[in-house]
């Protein structure tokens, strides 16, 4: 029996490599997930999560904010010329088709490319057919912002009995 080769010594690859190459092997995240820096911001600022039970309550024309990480960019030209976007967003739970049309998609541009991290807020749009929600982009932002543009306030709640003094 032949002894095992050493292994080369190479450094670890950065932390968002090790969960891309993860995700492009196995289809799944097993060190963490790209979104938990924003947690907070993803589960405060949304309506819903992108899992499918969910996104079986949404109905036709509800307005929605969801949050995530843009996983799949396509463009097309609309039949005015325009560009448009679908898009695929995921959080924790699941994942939702965005669609992006002209003047929507000319404004946010810059934040909706692959592995941006942004709170969306649309429309539910759904076709006789469509197995899932799509979301109808009406603005968005990028989640490293939430906190300064959205908080409006901090509510903070102290019991008397944590406050007294012990001897």
């Amino acid at each position: 029996m032949r002894p095992e080769p050493p292994l080369a010594d190479v450094e670890a690859w950065p932390y968002n490599e090790l969960l891309a190459k993860e995700k492009e092997v196995l289809n799944f995240y097993v060190s963490g997930h790209p979104l938990e820096r924003f947690v907070d911001e993803v589960k405060g600022f949304t309506d819903i999560s992108l899992g499918a039970e969910s996104l079986e309550k949404v109905r036709e024309g509800s307005v929605l904010t969801v949050g995530g990480i843009i996983t799949a960019v396509k463009t097309h030209m609309q039949r005015d010329g325009r560009p448009m976007a679908f898009l695929e967003i995921e959080d924790f739970d699941g994942s939702m088709e965005l669609l992006a049309f002209g003047e929507a998609y000319e404004k946010f541009r810059h934040l909706l490319a692959a592995d941006a991290m942004i709170l969306v807020r649309g429309s539910v749009s759904m076709r006789e057919g469509d197995k899932k929600p799509k979301l109808r982009v009406d603005n968005v932002i990028a989640l490293s912002e939430t906190r300064e543009k959205l908080t409006k306030s901090v509510h903070v709640r102290l019991r008397r009995r944590a406050l007294k003094m012990r001897l």
